[in-house]
């Protein structure tokens, strides 16, 4: 599997479905945005890898976001049907010490367009983001599943790895045969998921799986994952006019050098006096008389 990639089968024969993902190259460009400690980059890794197994049954142009908010740390993951994927963490100088099980809640929301479709809230306290992937699963989406998510930051902050793995029955599998207990083993011992991510990158992804359990796996769907931010000078522009005129110009007046910057790719937006009559003008023939001409 060349570069980063989702990909999705099925073992008919168990009644499982699964997704895989590779994301080292979406991972890296995230991290060299913010340049966080080697423990936010393992948060802000996981958190990533954990919404591009998620997001994979969202369609059109639906978004999918993962916050985690914990005791000492939290991190946001977005990822589009399109494969656009995004997210932040804070605080960037997170300490291995304070790095520790994920205890907090896990909030879901699903976006079409900017407007928000869904939204769940989930409290969390377990040691992993696997099992906190597979929490979201079993009480988001009432799915019972089973998941890894694999990651290792080298201490220079280089991404070693950046995967991971779903899987999950199939709607009307037998009440009485578990098919995800065989999974759990292999998910469970380094050697089968080194195994499995070194088959992923020969393009051999589904003959592993299919040993793993005994029965064929079939291939359904690949698509690509990347580094991507939706942010513009036109949506910053508007959530500036936001503020009215009156706090506009006081805001420009006050900075030394006015700008906003994203916080996620970090992109910087500079504004002077000029842009801001401009974005007044805008509010006064958008809203006539009153605050937004006032100052």
């Amino acid at each position: 599997m060349a570069g980063d990639r989702l990909h999705i089968g099925r073992v008919p024969g168990r009644g499982l479905r699964y997704r895989l993902v590779a994301l080292e190259d979406t991972v890296a460009d995230a991290l060299a945005r913010h340049e966080p400690s080697t423990a936010a980059s393992r948060l802000m890794a996981e958190m990533l890898v954990s919404v591009a197994l998620a997001a994979a049954s969202i369609k059109g142009e639906e978004t999918l976001t993962l916050h985690y908010r914990g005791r000492t740390a939290g991190a946001v993951a977005d990822c589009a049907a399109t494969g656009e994927i995004r997210g932040r963490v804070t605080p960037v100088d997170l300490s291995e010490v304070a790095f520790g099980p994920y205890v907090g809640e896990l909030v879901t929301v699903k976006w079409l367009r900017g407007r928000e479709l869904y939204r769940g809230v989930i409290p969390v306290g377990v040691p992993t983001a696997s099992e906190m992937l597979e929490a979201y699963f079993g009480e988001s989406e009432q799915w019972p599943a089973r998941a890894r998510v694999d990651v290792r930051i080298a201490p220079e902050g280089r991404v070693v790895r950046a995967r991971g793995a779903f899987f999950t029955r199939e709607p009307g599998w037998p009440p009485g045969d578990d098919p995800l207990r065989p999974v759990a083993e292999r998910l469970s011992d380094p050697a089968a998921v080194d195994g499995l991510w070194s088959a992923m990158d020969g393009g051999r992804a589904d003959d592993e799986v299919g040993a793993w359990l005994s029965s064929p796996a079939l291939a359904e769907a690949e698509s690509p994952l990347r580094y991507s931010c939706p942010c513009s000078r036109e949506q910053v522009e508007l959530l500036l006019m936001s503020l009215g005129a009156r706090d506009l110009r006081e805001w420009v007046r006050e900075q030394a050098d006015p700008h906003v910057v994203c916080e996620y790719c970090r992109q910087r937006y500079t504004f002077d006096a000029a842009d801001v009559e401009r974005l007044v003008a805008g509010l006064q023939g958008s809203l006539g008389s009153g605050d937004a001409a006032g100052a």
